[in-house]
């Protein structure tokens, strides 16, 4: 319950509050042992950090997550937001071959049986990190591939993030956005 707490409130902005959250949650996880509420606390811990534009602290949670043995369960159960949020943080520090990587290991781990948010996520994921290197056409055959998998999706957020991520690559392309 507190991870969950912890995202909603970062989600709002109330950084200390969503910081005694995941404070809470790691203590009640390690004080069961129980390795998924571990990896759900350092999700948690993700969000927080993305929220605050702590690109690095993304990194170190995603670490946090991927250490606690239970990654691919996190991508089966439908939790693959952690690994958005690590390949988005990525992104951003310029660590495109990295990105790339964890972003490969994703798409793995969903196959081709991943819910369509999740390869959604990944397509618009492929076309921030083909922006970022500069390759505007393989970003457009993402963008193309995301809409694919967007349809009938009734999920806001990822849509605009995808409206987003395709309004860059048409400035990108000196098209209008």
């Amino acid at each position: 319950a507190h991870s969950v707490a912890a995202v909603i409130r970062a989600q709002r902005g109330e950084w200390e509050t969503a910081g005694v959250h995941v404070l809470r949650a790691r203590e009640a996880a390690h004080a069961v042992g129980d390795v998924g509420a571990i990896g759900a606390a350092s999700i948690a811990q993700q969000f927080v950090a993305m929220a605050r534009g702590d690109l690095e602290g993304v990194i170190a949670a995603a670490a946090a997550t991927r250490a606690s043995g239970r990654k691919e369960f996190f991508c089966i159960a439908g939790t693959y937001d952690w690994r958005c949020l690590e390949i988005e943080a990525l992104i951003g520090l310029g660590r495109l071959s990295e990105a790339a990587a964890a972003l490969t290991e994703m798409e793995t781990d969903l196959s081709v049986f991943g819910p369509a948010a999740a390869r959604t996520a990944a397509a618009t994921l492929r076309a921030d990190l083909a922006l970022a290197g500069g390759h505007t056409v393989a970003a457009t055959a993402e963008i193309m591939d995301a809409w694919e998998h967007a349809q009938n999706l009734q999920a806001p957020l990822l849509l605009a993030q995808l409206e987003i991520t395709e309004a860059r690559q048409l400035r990108q392309a000196g098209e209008p956005a």
